[in-house]
C-alpha cells in the first residue's frame, strides 16, 4: 500500500490496537505513540498494546497510550515489526490477525493482511511522518515521538542509511515547534556513570549498519548488511544500548560471522558473538563462519570446514558467495507470476522479502519474474505462470 492508501484505510476504520516489537527501540515506540495520537485526534478509538520491555528512556513518550490485551479493538496495526519472532509475549495471539503492517525493514515477513513497506526509509518514523502529513495530523504531539523514532534509528542522523528524505522528515517534525534539543541531549549526549564504566571496559567498536546490493552466482539478488563489530564482552546492558544496530541480525536469512584469521582471540570473539546472537533469538537462522585475512595467517591451524577469505586479494570470495547461494537455495525459490491489478499488494512482498528481476504491465495484470522466500510461496501459487 502507498501512504495515501494507508491514510484512506485509517479514515475508514474506527477501533485500533497498535503493536510494537520485542526489545522495543525508539522507532517502534515513537511510531506507535505518534500513530495513536493521530488516530485519537481523528476521533478514533485507539491504543498501544503494553510492552513490558520498554526502557525508562522511551516510556515517557508512549505510556499515555498503553492499553491491555482486553482492549476493545477491530483493526490491528503493527509498526516497525518485521518478523513473527519479534512479537512480544502478550502479542502472540495477534500473529495471524495483523490487519495493517507498516515497516521499513527489507526483511519484513509479509504477515499483515495489508502492508505498507518502504525499505528505502532509514526509519519507520519517516513513513509515519509522511502519513501524518497526508492525514493533516502533523501536530507537536505527533511530531515529538516521531522525532524520537527517526533520530534514534539513525544515530542522530549519522548512520549511512540516512538520506535527504530523512532530513526532510526531521525538518518537518522540527518545524512543529517540538523540543528536539532535549531529545538529542537525552539520547545522544547524556551518559550515566554505569554507562561510562561499561564503555571503559569495552574493547570493541560499533560500526554504522551499512547495506550493499549483491548478485550471487545463481543470479539471486541479495542485500548484505554490515551491522556491528564484536571484539570483547557485550554486556546485556549494551545489547539494549546498541539495539537499533544489532537487531538487523534477527531479520537475516543467513548470518555471516567474520573473524580476523591472524588474531589469536578469534575463537573467543566468535564465542562472544554467538552469545549475543543467541540473546537476539537468532538460533534458527543459518550461520556461516569466515576467517578473513587468510593471506597473512597460518592456514594449517584452521578447521577445514571454516571458510577462508582475503578481502585484499579476493581469495576465497567466490567460494563464500557459492556457499551463501547454497544456503539460500533451501530458503528461496524463483517464480514467474501474473498478479491481477486488484492483488498488487502482493508485489510489496516480492520487493521487501525477495527480489524482482523483471516487471511488465499487461492487460490482465502485472507480470513478475522474481525470487521469493519458501515461506511466502503459497501466497503466489494461484498466480504462477
Amino acid at each position: 500500500m502507498t501512504v495515501s492508501e494507508v491514510a484512506a484505510y485509517l479514515r475508514a476504520h474506527d477501533k485500533y490496537l497498535i503493536l510494537t516489537h520485542r526489545r522495543p527501540d525508539g522507532d517502534t515506540l515513537g511510531c506507535a505513540a505518534a500513530l495513536c495520537a493521530m488516530l485519537r485526534a481523528m476521533g478514533k478509538h485507539a491504543g498501544v498494546l503494553y510492552n513490558c520491555e520498554t526502557t525508562e528512556h522511551f516510556a515517557p513518550y508512549v505510556e499515555e497510550y498503553w492499553v491491555a490485551d482486553d482492549f476493545d479493538y477491530e483493526t490491528v496495526v503493527s509498526v516497525d515489526l518485521a518478523a513473527l519472532s519479534l512479537f512480544p509475549d502478550n502479542a502472540e495471539m495477534f500473529k495471524t490477525r495483523v490487519d495493517l503492517a507498516i515497516d521499513h525493514h527489507p526483511s519484513y515477513e509479509g504477515f499483515g493482511k495489508e502492508s505498507c513497506v518502504h525499505p528505502e526509509c532509514a526509519a519507520c518514523g519517516e513513513i509515519l511522518c509522511e502519513l501524518a502529513q497526508e492525514l493533516g495530523q502533523l501536530t507537536p504531539e505527533v511530531a515529538l515521538p516521531l522525532y524520537v523514532a527517526v533520530s534514534t534509528d539513525t544515530g542522530c542522523f549519522v548512520y549511512s542509511n540516512v538520506t535527504a528524505n530523512t532530513h526532510r522528515a526531521a525538518a518537518a517534525l522540527m518545524e512543529t515547534g517540538i523540543d528536539y534539543r532535549t531529545v538529542n541531549k537525552v539520547f545522544f549526549r547524556t551518559k550515566s556513570r554505569k554507562r561510562l564504566a561499561l564503555e571503559a571496559d569495552m574493547l570493541f567498536a560499533t560500526l554504522d549498519p551499512t547495506a550493499r546490493k549483491l548478485t550471487l552466482p545463481s543470479g539471486l539478488q541479495i542485500i548484505l548488511v554490515d551491522t556491528v563489530g564484536f571484539v570483547s564482552r557485550l554486556p546485556h546492558h549494551l545489547v539494549e544500548a546498541f539495539k537499533s544496530t544489532l537487531e538487523e541480525a534477527a531479520y537475516a536469512d543467513v548470518i555471516v560471522k567474520v573473524a580476523d584469521a591472524g588474531d589469536d582471540q578469534a575463537a573467543e570473539q566468535l564465542a562472544v558473538t554467538d552469545e549475543v546472537l543467541s540473546s537476539l533469538d537468532c538460533e534458527g537462522i543459518p550461520q556461516l563462519v569466515v576467517y578473513n585475512k587468510c593471506d597473512t595467517a597460518n592456514l594449517l591451524s584452521f578447521d577445514p570446514d571454516i571458510l577462508l577469505t582475503s578481502a585484499k586479494t579476493g581469495v576465497g570470495l567466490p567460494a563464500l558467495l557459492a556457499k551463501i547461494d547454497d544456503v539460500l537455495a533451501h530458503r528461496v525459490r524463483g517464480i514467474e507470476v501474473l498478479l491481477p491489478y486488484d492483488k498488487l499488494a502482493l508485489a510489496d512482498i516480492l520487493r521487501s522479502r525477495g527480489s524482482v528481476a523483471e516487471e511488465e504491465y499487461r492487460e490482465d495484470g502485472v507480470y513478475y519474474r522474481a525470487t521469493v522466500k519458501i515461506d511466502d510461496l503459497h501466497r503466489f501459487e494461484p498466480y504462477l505462470v
